[in-house]
């Protein structure tokens, strides 16, 4: 399957408005189209991720937007703005990124990232 297959599935469960697969450098594999998320953006969740104390301290920003993180731990991260939030999950060799709107919760949001994440693991990336 294609990676902007994976970001296909998880806005089509109508629990993620927005989504992203990305490498551990930071390098986009695929993304929703036309949402303004910055490449040092990336970067910057993907250098970060090994230091869970400091992304608590300073939060997630995506397209300009910055998400207060309300769990941070080796295996994810989820972070909330307001009614929205995004859910990050790291693989052996990508991170699985959700976004949800404020009619979306964040439940669900990251049962179905959490579902394509697992996946990926399985099948070795």
């Amino acid at each position: 399957m294609a990676w902007q297959a994976y970001v296909d599935n998880l806005i089509a469960t109508g629990h993620v408005d927005k989504a992203a697969v990305f490498g551990h450098n930071g390098a986009v594999w695929a993304a929703s189209a036309g949402w303004g998320v910055k490449p040092e953006e990336y970067k910057a969740i993907a250098t970060s991720w090994s230091n869970s104390d400091a992304v608590r301290a300073n939060g997630i920003k995506l397209a300009g937007d910055k998400f207060m993180v309300i769990r941070a731990d080796d295996q994810a991260v989820l972070g909330k703005k307001n009614a929205t939030g995004v859910v990050i999950v790291k693989t052996k060799q990508a991170f699985v990124l959700g976004y949800h709107n404020d009619k979306q919760q964040i439940g669900n949001t990251n049962k179905e990232v959490q579902k394509i994440a697992d996946y990926l693991i399985e099948q070795n990336y």
